[in-house]
């Protein structure tokens, strides 16, 4: 590929070519910096891209990252992990919007059904790929996502669509930006419904409202307050039997953002950001009395006695069939400084506090609220020691009750030539267990004679819990052809050891189903070696193409406790890839093509091993038409499918199938 690929001058650079193909990204060391210079691989997912992929949702759209794995849980629910070794609540990847963390403590993971955002309201996604803690912080241990959205960038006015198609998809969004004096505002509002899966009747209902506003009343300040909230019910559960019942969890979501943006002068600035999360997740309560003939009507849809201990209690009075149930808020503040220079050095250094807090009965098993306070320290560094080289350093201090952590970077780029860059950069991460890890707990009581003994202890409690460790090396390749078609060329090759890792140990515990519980604790180690591109190329004027691939090689082992030991060698896929193709006939009309793959692997879900999931080949397409009405008024058509030849395949679970989906699309801005 590098020998088919055009000679490079660097006369042929343009203004055009700058913007396109070397954008600047700010998520891998908190300051504007072009691809060449991060100290870390980034993959971008732009405008283009997104109009391109036909893609529904945002995981969809993550598909496109090499070494990414994105998978539906069940019709509605999402899981997005980086290297696999992953259960159906990834929590070792950090995704922000805008800046602000949309882990939810309540989870430990991004519940992706809750976030009021669809591929419509995104600008651009930054990937890094690879840890990223001294920019991003603990969450971000194997990579981080940064999803920055559409503000700014289109003139005033309003936008009105909607999706209609498979299963009952129906989707309506409206959007308006405009402009007035020293204030430019933007809100937007959705609504999505669907019937879920045949066999399951995983469906969702929900609605989202954003608003973004952004106050200049001076040269050197600028406010920006984003407000949003969604709200529904969506049907979550196991697709690994085919009787599974999916239990109704009902979710009211909200946030608030505030970042004050302060310039010093030319070469500096300070940013004051506060933002929280608040989501209260709802699953109706069974009565005590009603035990009995839950568990029977269990029996006679073939679900066992280890499924129906799903149900849990704190007294035996409330019982619920799941434990996705709780209030949980996340509290944010951070101060950040930025420096610089025209010249060799560039700094970006900060300090932050985070409040988190849980309130569940159904997976803390007390009706008290749980919080934790974490503080951090962050600082990356950029400096030109000659024309071709730059040394990065990055570091990440943070603590909190139990625990504390120190998280270095380091790196070096050297330019080859004004197209060609290589990057070689080294990292030791520590990730703090989460306020969840610390203190699930779960239990079931039955009702004999109001005795509410204990019948099951499913989790215990472990506060004694160790920092995950990351220990990698990465050599990284950029490539950006001059001349007539331009193009990107971004290659990685990486070595990951993470060593006392969480998982889930069996303890023994006297209760009257089985004397053991589960308990998490740091008995998982496994070693990831591969490497990963990304070729984005312009074929012709008419046509530009993305093609993405990870080979991902991991083994490891997990203590299970009394479980024993089990291998963790095929709990990641060796091999994915995919391709984006669009072909523009016209100003008005264009087609597109996307191909995803995903070789074998065994998902982790929680105490067990899910049956090993095949590989899969999936195909979507997009055709959409745009009419230019009067003045600037547009209308547009798409008809999407996805899953293009019906080749039917499974993900993550063994009955969660996923066959052809039709859709069409309309659009009118105004």
């Amino acid at each position: 590929m590098l020998v088919a690929l055009p000679p490079v001058h660097a006369s042929d650079f343009s203004e055009a070519d700058l913007l396109t193909d070397i954008p600047t990204v700010v998520s891998a060391s908190r300051m504007p910096q072009p691809l060449a210079e991060t100290p870390a691989a980034v993959t971008l997912i732009d405008r283009e891209m997104i109009e391109a992929s036909a893609a529904l949702n945002v995981p969809d759209l993550l598909r496109l990252v090499p070494g990414i794995q994105a998978f539906h849980v069940s019709y509605n629910t999402f899981g997005v992990t980086y290297h696999g070794v992953s259960d159906n609540f990834p929590h070792q990847m950090e995704v922000q919007v805008n800046g602000r963390s949309i882990y939810i403590p309540l989870l430990s993971a991004v519940t992706w059904e809750t976030l009021g955002l669809v591929p419509d309201d995104i600008e651009r996604i930054e990937v890094i790929r690879g840890s990223n803690m001294p920019s991003q912080g603990t969450n971000a241990f194997l990579g981080a996502i940064n999803i920055i959205t559409r503000y700014g960038t289109r003139p005033e006015g309003s936008t009105l669509s909607t999706t209609q198609g498979e299963r009952g998809e129906q989707r309506y969004r409206f959007s308006h930006q405009g402009h007035a004096v020293a204030l430019d505002y933007q809100f937007n509002a959705g609504y999505q419904q669907n019937d879920g899966n045949k066999l399951f009747q995983d469906r969702i209902d929900k609605s989202y409202f954003n608003s973004r506003h952004s106050f200049t009343p001076s040269l050197n300040d600028q406010f920006d307050i984003q407000l949003g909230f969604s709200q529904g019910e969506v049907f979550t559960g196991d697709g690994d039997h085919s009787g599974n019942q999916f239990i109704g969890r009902e979710f009211h979501q909200n946030y608030q953002q505030l970042r004050w943006l302060h310039t010093l002068d030319l070469q500096q600035e300070l940013q004051l950001q506060f933002y929280r999360n608040r989501l209260k997740a709802d699953v109706d309560p069974i009565p005590a009395e009603a035990v009995p003939q839950v568990q029977e009507e269990a029996a006679r849809n073939g679900l066992s006695s280890e499924q129906f201990t799903q149900l849990l209690g704190i007294d035996g009075t409330l019982l619920r069939p799941s434990r996705e149930h709780g209030d949980t808020t996340v509290n944010d503040l951070e101060l950040l400084y930025r420096f610089q220079s025209a010249g060799r050095f560039n700094l970006s250094s900060g300090l932050g506090y985070r409040y988190e807090s849980i309130k569940s009965d159904a997976i803390l098993s007390r009706a008290d609220r749980q919080s934790s306070q974490r503080r951090r320290l962050f600082s990356n560094l950029s400096y030109q020691l000659s024309p071709e080289w730059i040394w990065h350093l990055g570091a990440l201090y943070e603590e909190d009750e139990r625990n504390r952590a120190f998280s270095p970077r380091t790196g070096l780029s050297y330019q080859l030539t004004p197209e060609q860059t290589l990057r070689l950069s080294l990292s030791r991460a520590r990730r703090l267990p989460s306020l969840l890890e610390r203190k699930i707990s779960v239990d079931i009581r039955q009702n004999a004679s109001n005795n509410f003994a204990l019948l099951d202890q499913q989790f215990c409690s472990n506060d004694e819990l160790k920092p995950e460790l990351n220990e990698s090396i990465e050599l990284g390749y950029l490539l950006r052809p001059a001349g007539k078609h331009g193009g990107l060329f971004d290659l990685r090759l990486y070595q990951e050891d993470i060593s006392d890792a969480l998982t889930d140990h069996f303890i023994p515990f006297a209760d009257q189903l089985d004397n053991r519980c589960i308990q998490v604790h740091n008995g998982a180690r496994w070693r990831a070696r591969g490497v990963e591109f990304q070729l984005k190329q312009s074929l012709s004027p008419a046509d530009f193409m993305v093609l993405s691939y990870g080979y991902n090689n991991v083994e490891g082992i997990e203590d299970r406790g009394l479980k024993g030991i089990e291998p963790l060698d095929d709990t990641a896929p060796l091999h994915t890839a995919s391709l984006l193709w669009k072909h523009q006939f016209s100003s008005d009309l264009s087609f597109s093509l996307a191909g995803y793959f995903m070789s074998t692997v065994n998902w982790l879900e929680g105490a067990t091993v899910a049956r090993p999931r095949k590989a899969y080949r999936r195909a979507d397409m997009q055709l959409a038409k745009l009419w230019r009405l009067r003045g600037d008024n547009e209308a547009e058509i798409a008809l999407i499918v996805q899953n293009l030849f019906d080749e039917e395949y499974s993900e993550f679970y063994e009955f969660n199938s996923f066959r052809r989906r039709g859709y069409v699309r309309l659009a009118l801005r105004y």
